[in-house]
């Protein structure tokens, strides 16, 4: 089992086989007994809390991986490979993420987004979280430079 794979799982509510991504870094996935998932689903919302996957990315049918459901399940109840996304996909998966992390949602939302938005059209305050996370991943422990918006709560500290 890897991050970005899919893999059939059986929910008790609603009691419904579905597939389900793999959210758990690999790193930790050996010594865990549970393992963060995102269900799929065939209901395609068109909203920026979900990514939209085809046949074509080895899915059954048209769905989307619906990040606002995202839980933690017993990893030995995980049942069979389905697929695996590859980099493209999951960089999505991690931006969807990230602005449910930073709670932007509701008007901050564009109304409707097209079928197939590659990369996802952000709003101001989330396309700066993601240069935020862009900006540690690539600078290390170096704080990001801040100005007046809403990641410039609390003075940054560096590593503990």
């Amino acid at each position: 089992m890897r991050r970005g794979e899919i893999r059939w799982y059986t929910f008790k509510i609603p009691d419904k086989k579905r597939p389900v991504l793999i959210l758990t870094r690999d790193s930790i996935l050996d010594v865990l007994g549970d393992v963060t998932v995102a269900p799929l689903t065939s209901t395609i919302r068109q909203i920026p809390s979900e990514v939209v996957l085809t046949p074509d990315d080895g899915v059954p049918q048209l769905c989307a991986v619906n990040l606002d459901h995202v839980q933690t399940v017993a990893k030995a109840k995980v049942g069979p490979f389905i697929a695996a996304l590859g980099d493209a996909h999951m960089d999505r998966v991690q931006s969807a993420l990230l602005l449910l992390r930073w709670g932007l949602s509701g008007d901050r939302w564009p109304k409707r987004w097209t079928l197939w938005n590659q990369p996802p059209i952000f709003c101001d305050a989330a396309q700066e979280a993601h240069n935020q996370l862009i900006y540690f991943q690539s600078a290390g422990d170096k704080p990001p430079p801040l100005g007046g918006n809403v990641f410039n709560t609390q003075p940054f500290k560096g590593p503990a």
